[in-house]
């Protein structure tokens, strides 16, 4: 390999690299820009919603130390479910018996999950990246 060729895939990698750091930041933990809170918001109607405050939502929940806390969860029928992760080491990526209840993604730390259940029910919810990390969701009428 010739020097010209070195020189421009260093180059090259130095690129990509940058564009990772500044625009995918949630991977890297010490990027220069840092990640934002995000909230999902979804419900039966597909009518806007309104992001309540946190820690004022109907049922709040969190994931931290790699559990969810409370473990049982008792909500209303379009009331909000506020999850939130707290752990600075793991994700949370959620898996559910209910739909609304999973993430296409995992959540990194201070992120949250924002979800109006339209449907009564109890659903479990489990962290597709631990084993035996879960918490049930109670959603009555």
């Amino acid at each position: 390999m010739n020097v010209g060729r070195f020189v421009l895939f260093v180059i090259i990698f130095a690129a990509g690299f940058a564009v990772h750091m500044f625009f995918f930041s949630d991977v890297l933990p010490n990027a220069l820009f840092p990640v934002q809170p995000s909230t999902v918001k979804t419900s039966g109607s597909g009518a806007a919603i309104p992001t309540p405050e946190f820690g004022k939502s109907s049922v709040y929940i969190e994931y931290k130390n790699g559990t969810f806390s409370p473990k049982t969860a008792v909500s209303k029928v379009n009331n909000h479910i506020l999850i939130r992760n707290m752990d600075s080491t793991d994700a949370m990526w959620l898996d559910s018996t209910a739909e609304f209840l999973r993430t296409s993604r995992p959540y990194g730390l201070s992120e949250q999950v924002d979800v109006i259940p339209s449907k009564a029910g109890t659903y479990t919810v489990s962290n597709k990246l631990k084993d035996n990390v879960f918490f049930t969701v109670i959603v009555k009428p």
